[in-house]
């Protein structure tokens, strides 16, 4: 499943809105700054983003996923989106 989309089904799953899901994950991260916010869960959601090894750590926790399975989807994305730019014209 695409990161996106398994970051949204949990979050879902949990009953979460994406603002909650942001506040949730700055508890996580004992970060008071509001980071990473309502507009970057969206992002990542929709795939524009992909979370990096920080932010991937704290959504394993608040999600309740495995490290390891987001690790692997966050991989798996950014191959795709390499081989999608490097695509002739």
């Amino acid at each position: 499943m695409p990161l996106g989309d398994l970051i949204r089904d949990r979050r879902r799953d949990k009953n979460l809105t994406q603002a909650r899901l942001a506040d949730e994950l700055c508890a996580s991260a004992r970060d008071a700054s509001g980071a990473p916010g309502r507009d970057a869960v969206k992002r990542w959601e929709s795939g524009k983003v992909i979370p990096g090894p920080f932010w991937l750590t704290h959504l394993s926790r608040v999600l309740g996923l495995p490290l390891e399975q987001l690790q692997a989807e966050a991989t798996l994305a950014r191959v795709n989106r390499r081989s999608f730019l490097t695509w002739p014209r």
